[in-house]
C-alpha cells in the first residue's frame, strides 16, 4: 500500500520514541504525542512502576 508509506514511517518514529523512553525511563519522552486529556491518570510515577516491571524480550 504505497499511499500509506508516509503514516507507517511517522507510526514507526512514534514507536521507535516510545520504545526508547520505555528503555530509558523517560516520561517526557514517552508521552510527547499523547494529548493532555488522555493522561490522566497516567503520571510520571505510574510510568515509573509499569516499565519496572519485567518485559519480554524484543528483537
Amino acid at each position: 500500500m504505497p499511499e500509506l508509506k508516509a503514516e507507517r514511517a511517522i507510526a514507526e518514529t512514534f514507536l521507535k520514541e516510545m520504545l526508547r523512553a520505555d528503555d530509558t525511563g523517560n516520561y517526557a519522552l514517552f508521552v510527547k504525542h499523547y494529548e493532555e486529556e488522555d493522561l490522566i491518570n497516567f503520571s510520571p510515577e505510574r510510568f515509573e512502576q509499569n516499565i519496572s516491571k519485567p518485559k519480554m524480550a524484543r528483537t
